[in-house]
C-alpha cells in the first residue's frame, strides 16, 4: 500500500501540470487596447466555380504592407445569398489589427468590421 500512494500523487501532479499546460495554450491573444477587425471578400464563389483566397495569403498582403495582425479567421457575411452557380458565397478573411493601421489596411481593400463583429466564424 505504501508504493501505491507515491505513484498516485505523482500522477495525479502530473495529469494536473499537463491539463494546465494544455488550457494556458488554448488562450486567445492578450487584448490589445484601440483594436479592430478588418475584413474582406475571400473571392469564392458557388459550385466550385471559385476558391476563396486563403487566409495565410491574405495575412501575408496585410504583413507586407506593415500592418500586424493580432488574429485571423474565416467568416461569413451573413448575408442572404441568391442560389446560383457561380454567385458570391459571402465569405470573408476577417483579422484583427491595430486602429492605427487601419488606413494601410483599406489600401489593400480591406473595411472596418461592424462594431457588433466578433470574428465569429461561418
Amino acid at each position: 500500500m505504501k508504493a501505491f500512494f507515491p505513484v498516485s500523487l505523482i500522477l495525479l501532479v502530473g495529469l494536473t501540470l499537463a491539463t494546465g499546460a494544455c488550457a494556458a495554450a488554448k488562450k486567445s491573444p492578450a487584448p490589445i487596447d484601440d483594436a479592430l477587425w478588418v475584413i474582406r471578400s475571400d473571392g469564392e464563389l458557388s459550385c466550385g466555380m471559385k476558391k476563396g483566397q486563403p487566409l495565410e495569403a491574405a495575412a501575408a498582403e496585410l504583413e507586407r504592407a506593415g500592418v500586424k495582425v493580432l488574429e485571423s479567421r474565416k467568416s461569413n457575411d451573413g448575408m442572404m445569398r441568391i442560389q446560383m452557380c457561380g454567385a458570391a458565397t459571402g465569405s470573408l478573411n476577417a483579422f484583427r489589427i491595430a486602429r492605427k493601421e487601419l488606413e494601410a489596411a483599406k489600401a489593400l481593400g480591406f473595411g472596418e468590421a461592424p462594431k457588433d463583429f466578433q470574428g465569429s466564424k461561418p
